[in-house]
């Protein structure tokens, strides 16, 4: 079953290729220099971070952004080095320890 593969090449530049899991193997081992991308689902906060006036609190509007934030740095962080690895994880477990803030009230948020 072919899916889409995304990679950066040695000069930056971004590839998008489709590839059934055996040819994307192979062709990770014939170009080790390329850096494979990850992209993170999408999140909706339409309904889920909603109440009854359709808008959701400003303090719920933050948690979700910082939750979209560290999405963003996990595909980062596996589309990186082995030993750069460890500045983005502290830029995570610093997000993630933002986040556990309370959440508040739809008070004109």
């Amino acid at each position: 079953m072919n899916r889409y593969y995304y990679f950066i090449d040695p000069d930056g530049v971004e590839h998008e290729l489709m590839q059934t899991k055996e040819e994307n193997e192979q062709f990770k081992k014939d170009n080790p220099e390329w850096t494979t991308k990850m992209y993170a689902p999408a999140v909706s906060t339409s309904t889920s971070a909603s109440f009854l006036d359709g808008h959701a609190p400003a303090s719920r509007k933050e948690a979700m952004k910082k939750e979209k934030e560290i999405a963003k740095l996990e595909s980062i962080k596996y589309g990186t080095k082995p030993k750069d690895r460890g500045v983005v994880q502290q830029e995570i477990n610093t997000l993630k320890g933002k986040r556990k803030e309370p959440i508040g009230t739809n008070k004109g948020g």
